[in-house]
């Protein structure tokens, strides 16, 4: 079952609406969009790779995924799963920092934080 963005937003205390808190995570979540598909192509060869682009790209992800982590409220199935996703993500980014000099280890680390990313959205529907 896939559950809406906006349920998702009610599990969490972004901002002080449903609807705000939705927009903040879509803000969020565009910009982790992009910088996968400039991760992706550095590693995948069809982009110049860039260090310090994908160690600010991954140092983004830890820093959001935590504060997203942190403003998750309610105490129900729901809200602990939906912590627990953006933990893993936060500590599979993390991990993947340590790699960041040494590319072909990263590949390997990016293909968990793509997964994580993919495992929470064929639950919770981000349209």
């Amino acid at each position: 079952m896939r559950l809406r963005l906006s349920s998702l937003a009610v599990t969490l205390a972004v901002a002080a609406t449903p609807v705000a808190a939705a927009s903040g995570l879509r803000g969020i979540m565009k910009g982790w969009k992009a910088d996968a598909r400039m991760t992706r192509n550095m590693l995948n060869g069809d982009a110049k790779y860039d260090e310090a682009a994908v160690r600010a790209a991954l140092q983004a992800y830890v820093t959001e995924a935590g504060q997203v982590a942190s403003r998750v409220n309610g105490q129900g199935a729901e809200a602990h799963d939906v912590k627990a996703r953006f933990l893993e993500f936060q500590a599979d980014a993390k991990a993947a920092l340590g790699d960041v000099y040494r590319p072909a280890a990263l590949k390997a680390d990016f293909s968990r934080v793509a997964a994580d990313c993919e495992s929470c959205h064929s639950v919770y529907n981000n349209d």
